[in-house]
């Protein structure tokens, strides 16, 4: 399939996606949110694929939002609205709010979802900058990696009168704290690439030149896992999340008995055994 936003690429297993709007540095607009569902059920769909690197085209990761269309259907200027009468002004702002509230529970909330919860595991590579809802898309992804020239750009309450979304308000109070996600949200500093290492909010820095082999590289490596290992993994550790104690050591005693009654678990002993890499995903696993 051909999209109008989107790249796709296959390698070694490893679906490559690249967000393909360079002009706008890769802005996420409603026909790129449709498309990444679209492009995710390929890639699910498709059994020779086993992970997803996804990265953005030229100099950025992604501006965020597309914020170039009309706000309003009846309105071109936006500069126009300040000066319209109390009540027509008014009608104007529920409108312009209800269209993003509606888009963000149509396209934005339902790709923030499926990535998070995307059967295979989903590497991003940030390249450059990752500016408002793009910092939340990557944060939906398993392993994030980024250039050392990246930075991540929280420009939603400081520069738009807006609040984090994208699941980026739910993803940076668990990765960085309360505290931090706090000044970060309300500040809306940039955060380096460093900077974002070293508080958690991704795996590995790389030098710019060395971004998509490394990232590539993550992503043949987790792809070569067992298929259900891989899936039930992702599970376990968001379930991490909201489980008390005794509760994830059920989970765990579950997912574990589902793991052992698998023929990937008696290739994963006998290569312990042979002293050799393993070699999985030879046979259909059986369903949960």
């Amino acid at each position: 399939m051909i999209y109008q936003t989107l790249l796709l690429s296959h390698e070694d297993g490893v679906a490559a996606l690249t967000l393909n709007r360079p002009q706008s540095y890769n802005a996420i607009s409603v026909t790129m949110l449709q498309e990444l569902l679209l492009v995710l059920d390929e890639i699910e769909a498709d059994d020779s694929l086993r992970a997803v690197l996804i990265t953005g085209a030229g100099r950025a990761f992604s501006s965020g939002g597309d914020l170039t269309g009309p706000l309003d259907p009846e309105i071109d200027d936006p500069s126009v609205i300040p000066g319209l009468p109390p009540e027509h002004r008014d009608a104007v702002l529920a409108r312009i709010g209800d269209k993003i509230g509606a888009n963000l529970r149509a396209h934005h909330n339902p790709v923030a979802m499926r990535l998070h919860t995307f059967p295979k595991p989903v590497v991003c590579a940030v390249n450059g900058v990752a500016a408002g809802g793009a910092i939340g898309m990557a944060l939906c992804c398993d392993i994030v990696v980024a250039a050392r020239s990246a930075r991540f750009v929280p420009v939603f309450t400081p520069t738009l009168a807006f609040v984090p979304d994208f699941a980026c308000s739910w993803h940076l109070t668990r990765l960085l704290g309360a505290a931090r996600a706090s000044a970060l949200a309300l500040l809306g500093e940039p955060l380096s690439a460093e900077d974002a290492e070293r508080h958690g909010l991704l795996w590995k820095v790389f030098d710019d030149a060395e971004l998509v082999a490394g990232a590539m590289d993550i992503a043949r490596r987790v792809g070569r896992n067992s298929r259900n290992a891989n899936r039930l993994t992702k599970q376990a550790m968001q379930a991490a999340q909201r489980n008390d104690l005794s509760q994830q050591l059920a989970l765990e005693a579950d997912f574990q008995q589902h793991c052992g009654s698998t023929l990937d678990f008696i290739e994963g002993v006998l290569a312990f055994q042979q002293k050799r890499k393993p070699q999985f995903n030879r046979s259909p696993e059986p369903h949960t």
